[in-house]
């Protein structure tokens, strides 16, 4: 899965109205079943329809979360990773810019990153990130550096959302196979 494409549970779902009657965004799908029932897959704008319900996370809770992700990763022998955000077209990108300054900052004031990490920021911030480039520079220390903007122009390959000349067809099995691993893996 990718920034493209977000899976929901029955209950988020619920709560997100979603059903077999519900429309696609646009600029979205909700993937079903040949019933017309949702599978929990919500691709790109159809993501928002249960972003919309979930609850803000705390900053503490952001924190503790980049602090397990990052011990997850070196146990992995990750040491460094690129975080484009969390942010959807049709969502508030402040949400980036929070987890930047309340999480990243706050982690590296406190001596506790442990991985390196390339920010990302979406589009329509891109003033703000020019001139933190040009008052900072594009690496704010050993272990943030800046790598500049995300536009979301057409989709992905991994969610099936990007827009070509000519057909384009991926092995649906083994996509199935690789979800499958991924929520076992949960």
């Amino acid at each position: 899965m990718d920034g493209h494409m977000g899976l929901a549970n029955s209950l988020a779902m619920k709560i997100a109205g979603i059903d077999k009657n519900t429309n696609d965004p646009v600029g979205g799908t909700i993937v079903r079943t040949t019933e017309r029932e949702p599978t929990g897959l919500l691709v790109d704008a159809a993501m928002k329809l249960v972003f919309n319900v979930i609850p803000e996370v705390s900053v503490n809770d952001r924190r503790e979360a980049l602090l397990t992700a990052s011990r997850h990763a070196l146990m992995r022998g990750v040491t460094t990773v690129v975080d484009v955000g969390s942010y959807v077209p049709g969502t508030s990108e402040e949400q980036t810019w929070q987890d930047f300054s309340d999480v990243y900052e706050w982690a590296h004031s406190m001596g506790k990153m442990m991985i390196r990490v390339c920010l990302f920021f979406p589009m329509p911030t891109w003033p703000r990130v020019s001139d933190l480039i040009h008052e900072r520079g594009r690496s704010l220390s050993g272990w943030i550096h800046l790598g500049g903007v995300k536009a979301f122009l057409d989709g992905s390959l991994g969610s099936s959302s990007a827009w070509f000349y000519e057909c384009f067809i991926y092995m649906v099995s083994l996509m199935r196979m690789f979800l499958a691993i991924m929520v076992s893996n949960c």
